[in-house]
């Protein structure tokens, strides 16, 4: 039958993973977690002790004007477990983002540091998070400055596979009332950019996560656009990170085949893109650029056996990738 299944929308990363092995068994990390949302690929699976080091370059540690947005699917709740980490003590006198679950261990909390040593910033987002496979939408918008937008701004959604448009963001987002004692954040971060995990040297530390993270993005200032409008947010939620729809429809005539037998693939694009492929899971690639006019095109399939047809359109930093089983 033709139905939705999760592949990976952007397929690399500059991170180190924490805790990975390639025995099943003994992985800390699993790749190909399912994601909140078919066109969202799939995801990371962090136990106890895995997690991710981004590093310590500018674009994952922002410093003013920004956001960060991810999703995430908690499996366990735990007081202040980590969901990003660029500071090393609870002392005032470092610069750094903390996001976890908060004093209460089931909702999504930011701290902020300036090194000033003498307060930092944080807000407790008041949606509970569930542990019973829910995903939710988190997005952390910071102007220490304030001027177009309020300083201090957490959303967290929670997941459905309907879209959602910026008054849902608005309504979803909390923090504006927040006490802004930092300025902003100094470069670099007192540590490298944890995800999961506080420290990368101690699996058993308490502080470490246990759920399933994807599509985790930093927008910073470079173009003047570091703080995402509701709406920008809401395109974040709908297609990734991008906020991009490159992909409208990606369809079959008919929900299932005998072995052999013709199946055809239809497609609806915005245009224009810079690579449009099907891929059948099977090592097999089709370039579908040539057959496609006005940004609609079809193609004639012939599975053996229950594949996985996945398209995948790009244009610039752009990924979209829709997926037919």
């Amino acid at each position: 039958s033709a139905e939705a299944e999760a592949t990976e929308n952007i397929e690399s990363n500059n991170a180190t993973l924490i805790g990975f092995d390639p025995e099943p068994t003994f992985s800390l990390v699993t790749r190909g977690h399912p994601s909140a949302r078919p066109n969202l690929g799939t995801s990371y699976l962090l136990t106890k002790g895995g997690g991710l080091d981004l590093g310590s370059a500018g674009p994952v540690q922002p410093t003013d004007k920004f956001t960060i947005s991810f999703w995430i699917q908690p499996l366990t709740l735990g007081a202040f477990d980590r969901f990003l980490e660029s500071q090393l003590t609870n002392t005032n006198a470092q610069d750094g983002i903390r996001i976890d679950m908060g004093g209460a261990g089931n909702q999504v909390r930011v701290l902020v540091r300036d090194n000033n040593g003498a307060t930092n910033s944080q807000f407790t987002h008041p949606t509970t998070l569930k542990d019973d496979g829910t995903w939710y939408f988190v997005a952390f918008r910071y102007d220490s400055a304030g001027i177009d937008n309020v300083p201090f701004q957490l959303t967290v959604i929670e997941a459905t596979s309907a879209p959602v448009d910026a008054a849902a963001v608005a309504a979803a987002t909390a923090g504006a009332a927040a006490v802004l004692n930092t300025g902003p954040i100094h470069f670099p971060h007192a540590r490298s950019t944890l995800i999961g995990l506080e420290v990368p040297d101690n699996p058993s530390h308490p502080n470490t996560l246990n759920a399933a993270i994807d599509e985790l993005a930093f927008y910073d200032d470079s173009d003047g656009n570091g703080v995402l409008t509701d709406a920008q947010l809401a395109d974040v939620y709908n297609f990734g990170p991008s906020g991009v729809q490159l992909i409208n429809a990606f369809t079959s005539n008919v929900q299932s085949v005998v072995p052999g037998n013709l199946a055809t693939l239809a497609w609806l694009v915005t245009e224009p893109f810079d690579t449009l492929v099907l891929d059948d899971g099977l090592g097999n690639t089709t370039d579908l650029a040539p057959s496609t006019v006005a940004g609609t095109g079809f193609i004639s399939v012939t599975p053996d056996a229950t594949t996985s047809y996945s398209l995948r359109a790009t244009r610039g930093d752009a990924a979209n990738v829709s997926t037919l089983r």
